[in-house]
């Protein structure tokens, strides 16, 4: 019921940072593809991820993990209602730190604290509440030039700046409610608030800009979040012809009061200011959304309304921009066919978008239209239970959208980049011989283009054309475990006419555990071959100390090395 996404974000349009969750909190995961689902409106155009916390826990956890590289991790889950029928309340705690293979270390310390309770008021009404705080601090290395690397001047772990970094916090409040009015009707109310603070130190250019201090940047926001969103459910008919209806109104509200970007030098020196204002970004929605089923056929049709107001006060120039407005209808239309239980097909449509930076659209100069691009999808597929051990699924997709926009961060500016097409096919595979031992395999590729470059120059920058996934995973009565995954990416576009390569790579990870009683001693070796991958990588214009002009290259962050470490698990 939070978002994790970030509006006109310092770094970013959109930037989500997952850090103040705590896996073992997570009851589940739920995720779809594309812009089909009315529930999810801002940024869902590939699609969404909603994670669900857990309401209790069954036992106490303490855990303890070290590894290479001087990483390591504490935690701690407790229940402290425990054996209460009317209301459950748990409590985690997380301390993390590691210095990573850099030559620089890394100093990154992370500390995450969660607690949630629920409460049950006879059969009809539940009340859950949960509080979080998560704070970090590091260093960094950055992106470094690969044409350095093969000068011999820094090695794949070296620095052009080693003095980047920065630190970022979060604390959140969710508290819901839902209401049984009856059998076939439910209320729920959900409202969040959450603080976030950001300070990001990082040096993309080195010297370009400024030959003699560097081009480190600071990029620095604090905001407040709050929202929260009324919906009422309501099922007719029987089970083999039922109708379920669904109906909400919601806000997210964006209160930037300081977000700037400053040059500095060394993370210590400021030296002049890029931008310096705030931002109040307002979200009102409110949608429909209906679904019939009926004997093998079920179809969904739903019709979603977001209405912005984005205002912004420019510090550096004492300008107050005059707030604008925008409105978007989304419809949503999905039919499934299930012949029986072993096949479903099924054809989804909808029109989605996502917002776009708030100080670009009102000091940029841009268009109203571009506030808010529409992302239009369409997905066929199907699910097919081949035996009792395998499952198939297959889809073919297509996703549309009105504007893409690229966010220079150095300079504080968005660039639009057109409108893009993009279309694929996924192919997943789910095998499972035997109870204890599980097979999982995915092929997903994809098509990007622009749409309104010259021929030849289309390619859409970083946009992965093939990935592939595969697991195994077995879990013996004797108490042994194991495990083993490997990813890959291919070769992709650094830039839109395809002549230079982000290097693809293929990793593999693996796990090997024995649990007794309530101890459980697990080892995991991260990047099993030593593989040299690249995590990040852009074409970027840039300079070093020794060269007279800039020059563009591929930047990256170099990926994992192998990393072995240990994890001790006690229950009780």
């Amino acid at each position: 019921g939070m978002p994790v996404n970030m509006v006109s974000h310092a770094h970013g349009q959109g930037y989500a940072d997952l850090h103040f969750l705590i896996p073992q909190t997570v009851e589940r995961i739920e995720f779809d593809k594309g812009p089909y689902y009315a529930e999810y409106g801002d940024f869902t155009t590939a699609g969404y991820v909603n994670f669900v916390t857990r309401d209790k826990i069954d036992e106490n956890v303490a855990e303890l993990e070290v590894g290479m590289f001087n990483s390591y991790r504490a935690l701690a889950l407790v229940d402290v209602l425990p054996a209460r029928q009317k209301a459950d309340a748990y409590l985690a705690a997380e301390i993390t730190g590691s210095d990573g293979a850099f030559e620089s270390p890394q100093n990154f310390q992370r500390i995450n604290v969660f607690g949630k309770t629920v409460f049950r008021l006879g059969d009809r009404h539940r009340t859950s509440l949960s509080l979080s705080h998560f704070t970090s601090d590091w260093s960094a290395s950055g992106q470094i030039p690969q044409r350095a690397v093969d000068a011999g001047l820094i090695s794949r772990w070296g620095s052009i700046d080693n003095t980047e970094g920065g630190e970022t916090s979060r604390s959140n409040l969710i508290l819901s409610h839902q209401f049984f009015i009856d059998d076939q009707s439910l209320i729920k109310v959900n409202f969040f608030s959450t603080r976030y603070l950001f300070d990001l130190f990082s040096n993309f250019t080195f010297y370009a800009a400024d030959s003699v201090n560097g081009d480190q940047i600071e990029q620095s926001e604090g905001r407040w979040l709050n929202g929260g969103k009324a919906s009422y459910c309501r099922s007719f008919g029987t089970e083999r012809n039922q109708i379920l209806l669904n109906a909400a109104l919601g806000l997210r509200s964006d209160h930037i009061g300081d977000i700037g970007l400053w040059r500095t030098k060394m993370r210590s020196e400021p030296l002049s200011t890029v931008q310096d204002g705030a931002v109040q970004e307002d979200n009102y929605f409110g949608y429909v959304d209906a679904s019939w089923s009926r004997g093998h056929w079920r179809v969904n049709s739903a019709l979603r309304y977001d209405h912005f107001l984005m205002h912004y006060t420019d510090r550096t120039s004492l300008i107050d921009y005059a707030p604008i407005e925008k409105g978007l209808l989304s419809p949503k239309l999905g039919l499934v066919y299930s012949p029986n239980h072993d096949w479903q097909l099924y054809v989804k449509l909808g029109k989605g978008f996502h917002s776009n930076d708030a100080r670009a659209l009102l000091t940029g100069g841009n268009s109203l239209s571009e506030a808010l691009p529409a992302a239009y999808g369409a997905d066929v597929g199907m699910l097919v239970k081949a035996t009792d051990k395998v499952i198939v699924n297959l889809a073919f997709w297509h996703l549309a959208l009105d504007q893409e926009f690229v966010y220079v961060g150095d300079e504080g500016i968005v660039e639009p980049s057109g409108a893009t097409v993009r279309k694929g096919l996924d192919i997943g595979i789910r095998f499972q011989p035997y109870y204890w031992l599980m097979f999982t395999g995915d092929v997903t590729y994809s098509h990007a283009r622009s749409v309104e470059l010259p021929s030849g120059e289309q390619f859409v920058p970083l946009a992965a054309w093939l990935t592939t996934q595969f697991s195994a995973t077995c879990n013996l009565k004797s108490g042994w475990s194991a495990g083993l995954h490997t990813r890959h990416l291919a070769d992709r576009p650094a830039d839109e006419t395809n002549t230079i390569k982000a290097k693809g790579y293929l990793v593999a990870d693996a796990v090997v555990g024995y649990s007794f009683k309530r101890l459980t001693v697990s080892a995991s070796l991260k990047n099993l071959f030593n593989t040299e991958w690249k995590e990040t990588q852009f074409l970027t214009t840039s300079r070093l100390l020794n060269e007279p002009e800039p020059v563009s290259d591929i930047h990256f962050t170099p990926g994992m090395p192998f990393t072995l470490s240990g994890r001790l698990k006690l229950s009780f």
